[in-house]
């Protein structure tokens, strides 16, 4: 009889001591790691050598990167942009971009996410830029695959002034690609050109996407 006392004691302190070490998995901040679907790691997509990220979209579509200084660029430009009077050095710039007067000649150009960075935060967008001519050189940032108007992904101010230079960054929240005009699955994200300042010509620079990195930071 004691016998059986023992093993039965010994049984009850047994799966004791087993629920107190496996108990709730938790993180350094004392939260449930099941409740805690934010990505640990950044992702980072990186464009090709001398390549740029996006692809022409929209009006725009079947548009083709320019290839300035053995690197390729996209011509960001307005369609109403005025390519008389600029250098001889852009000449073949207006020639590969066009110069008519119409909205297929209206830069957008987007890139969709991948299917695993919706829970990301924030995402940087590191990019080269040259401008060309012109007093503008502001974007629109857009949310969807057309890069077309009404898609404003709600940023304020709506329109970015891209910065001259190389490796210069975007920081811009994850959850305005997603969620607007109402929350969806895919996340796009798209540049047009601005020409907010209707009494200045609307501008004209070339732009390469080296990377665009997802944060939780």
């Amino acid at each position: 009889m004691k016998n059986k006392r023992f093993w039965l004691g010994m049984l009850v302190l047994t799966l004791v001591f087993g629920m107190t070490v496996i108990g709730c998995n938790t993180d350094d901040n004392g939260d449930d790691d099941e409740n805690d679907n934010e990505p640990k790691e950044p992702i980072v997509i990186n464009a090709p050598e001398n390549g740029t990220l996006f692809s022409s979209v929209g009006s725009y579509a079947g548009k083709t990167p320019f290839t300035y200084n053995g690197k390729q660029w996209w011509v960001v430009a307005h369609w109403e942009y005025n390519w008389d009077g600029i250098g001889s050095e852009w000449d073949e710039v207006k020639a590969h971009n066009g110069t008519t007067q119409e909205l297929s000649y209206h830069t957008r150009v987007g890139y969709q996410f991948p299917k695993t960075v919706k829970n990301y935060k924030n995402l940087i967008i590191t990019y080269d830029m040259i401008f060309i001519g012109g007093d503008n050189q502001e974007i629109l940032i857009r949310n969807s695959s057309s890069g077309a108007g009404g898609s404003d992904a709600n940023l304020q101010p709506p329109s970015i002034r891209l910065e001259e230079g190389n490796s210069k960054t975007l920081s811009l929240p994850v959850s305005a690609f997603y969620n607007n005009p109402a929350p969806r699955e895919d996340g796009w994200i798209a540049f047009s050109k601005s020409n907010w300042d209707t009494t200045n010509s609307a501008g004209a620079m070339l732009v390469r996407i080296t990377s665009i990195k997802f944060i939780n930071g």
